[in-house]
């Protein structure tokens, strides 16, 4: 940016040292993108990949069952020829119920990957992308503040910084003055007493302050400020008193008039201004 130049609203002023958090900014899209993963993956389960290997652990635990149970069968049927003892067959009940134990359990393990995950598992996961994407948005909202944009289209018409510069916090630092030059708008102070003789709307003019020609610059009513304030602008007359009140009316000056074309009057001027109050 530099002095005279027009700039829209929202164009980029200058902006501070965002290193650190440009890189803040990528450590959070990586956790988001992380958080995001691991909900995708609870709510995609279960794998195709993982169901046929259970159920064929079923089919196992299912032929093991019917093993066991033909073996007791016979073994009940040998102990009444007595050919074999009590203890085998008493071995081959349990084989059989620890067969049904197995398919039961290859059953639940089934099932229980068919039904997916754990729906209190998938609110943490949800609740672990939206504290991402909130931290993300925060990082975000810090890369934004470092860039300091025009708030309203306008001229700058000071720059108080350069590249590289230590950027003070001090309130009565101000880094880049700028203003609306088009048109031109003038504050002009009516000390109290002459509050009464003002008449909104009236003709008006202003002069330049060293001008020999003493040209008449016309002038346009825009709007009083209601409010009465503290004299601050003093003129090293003898009529100015400290505690003088005044009443601040705005008004305009076109932007064709030729001393404004001319570059003669700058901002921050002081005028004397002429109201007619005939």
């Amino acid at each position: 940016m530099s002095v005279g130049q027009e700039v829209h609203e929202g164009d980029l002023l200058f902006e501070l040292d965002k290193r650190n958090t440009t890189a803040e900014l990528v450590l959070r899209q990586a956790a988001l993108a992380a958080a995001e993963a691991q909900l995708n993956k609870l709510e995609k389960q279960p794998r195709p990949e993982e169901v046929p290997a259970l159920e064929a652990q079923l089919i196992a635990a299912v032929a093991t069952l019917e093993t066991a149970t033909d073996v007791r069968d016979r073994d009940a049927k040998l102990l009444l020829t007595k050919s074999i003892t009590r203890q085998e067959v008493f071995a081959s009940e349990e084989a059989v119920k620890n067969g049904n134990a197995l398919v039961e359990v290859s059953k639940a393990n089934l099932n229980l990957l068919k039904a997916g995950a754990w729906e209190p598992d998938k609110v943490i996961a949800r609740t672990a992308v939206d504290q991402a994407k909130a931290s993300l948005e925060q990082t975000r909202t810090t890369l934004a503040l470092l860039e300091v944009r025009a708030p309203v289209t306008g001229t700058i018409l000071q720059v108080n910084l350069r590249p590289g510069e230590f950027v003070s916090t001090s309130p009565t630092q101000s880094l880049i003055t700028m203003g609306n030059l088009k048109p031109f708008h003038v504050r002009v102070s009516i000390d109290e007493e002459d509050i009464s003789r003002l008449k909104l709307n009236a003709p008006a003019v202003a002069m330049l302050r060293g001008d020999l020609k003493r040209r008449e610059i016309p002038m346009t009513y825009v709007r009083i400020e209601p409010a009465v304030i503290t004299k601050t602008s003093l003129t090293g007359a003898n009529s100015d008193r400290v505690d003088t009140r005044v009443m601040q009316v705005i008004y305009s000056i076109n932007p064709d008039t030729p001393l404004v074309v001319e570059k003669k009057i700058l901002v921050g001027q002081l005028l004397d201004v002429f109201i007619d109050v005939k």
